[in-house]
């Protein structure tokens, strides 16, 4: 975990979005799946906990954040 915000490794934008330690709280505070559908989405899907993470939090960045014309998106 600690290469994904090293200098050499990591991605700055990463580092900016988050530091590592406040990260590091939230990941251990998160909870990643519904024990009721655990074993269900496990047999057609082994990402599937991580993968509805992630649309919800995309969802809500979309909801919280607008885009002007000047904004740019870079890929790295």
């Amino acid at each position: 975990m600690d290469m994904m915000w090293s200098d050499k490794y990591g991605k700055p934008m990463l580092r900016a979005a988050m530091p590592l330690k406040p990260f590091l709280r939230f990941f251990s505070c998160c909870r990643f799946d519904d024990k009721a559908t655990r074993k269900e989405k496990q047999s057609v899907d082994k990402l599937a906990p991580i993968c509805l993470m992630m649309y919800n939090f995309v969802d809500k960045c979309a909801k919280a954040y607008t885009t002007s014309r000047l904004h740019r998106i870079r890929v790295c």
